[in-house]
């Protein structure tokens, strides 16, 4: 009788054998050229609209993946987020050395697992020159492995749009346009953020 090992846990696999170095594999990824300083104002100069120095819930709600980690960058229990605020988040990144980081996605499309979904990390605009994309196709249990490009395992810290496309046999995409073309979806790829503790879920109506 043939075993198959979860998804799961060949991530903890894979993870554990990078770690150890027992892979044979390419030397290290290189860590990308985060610049936090340069985030922190971009982001800053993009959405603070009444110029006050504090990004608030509704200023936010452009860029899910900023919105969803609130809890993890607001780190002085003032209302909003700040220029400081925004770029010791990102100056965690370079603090912790993780150059490339395991996100494991579930799709399931009215509660069942969808197969054949293509899951797409955008970068943010203002870390598009820092960070690569990262995507992944979902298998017959709804799951799929998000890698960067160039990469062979996991994706590197930052904000990323997510994007979802599910065609139908004659390329027709099946889902909503704000899942992909308009997405609403968003993730912050960190070894701490909220999100990253386990399976990314999007359960679609």
């Amino acid at each position: 009788m043939r075993h198959h090992l979860s998804l799961a846990c060949q991530v903890m696999i894979i993870s554990l054998l990078i770690l150890c170095g027992c892979t044979g594999a390419p030397p290290p990824a290189k860590f990308p050229p985060l610049r936090p300083d340069d985030v922190a104002k971009q982001v800053m100069a993009n959405l603070d609209g009444d110029s006050n120095g504090l990004l608030t819930t509704k200023e936010l709600k452009p860029v899910p993946a900023l919105l969803g980690s609130v809890s993890v960058i607001d780190n002085d229990g003032t209302p909003g987020i700040s220029e400081a605020e925004l770029k010791a988040r990102v100056a965690r990144y370079l603090d912790s050395r993780a150059a490339l980081i395991a996100v494991e996605c579930w799709v399931t499309v009215k509660g069942n697992p969808a197969a054949g979904v293509t899951v797409n990390f955008e970068p943010e605009s203002f870390m598009s020159d820092m960070i690569q994309p990262a995507s992944g196709v979902t298998g017959n249990d709804g799951a799929a492995l998000i890698v960067a490009q160039g990469e062979t395992f996991g994706a590197q810290p930052g904000f990323y749009k997510v994007r979802l496309s599910w065609p139908d046999e004659s390329g027709r995409e099946r889902l909503p346009e704000k899942f992909n073309t308009q997405t609403v979806l968003g993730e912050e790829v960190a070894t701490d953020a909220p999100r990253m503790a386990g399976p990314v879920k999007y359960n679609l109506p």
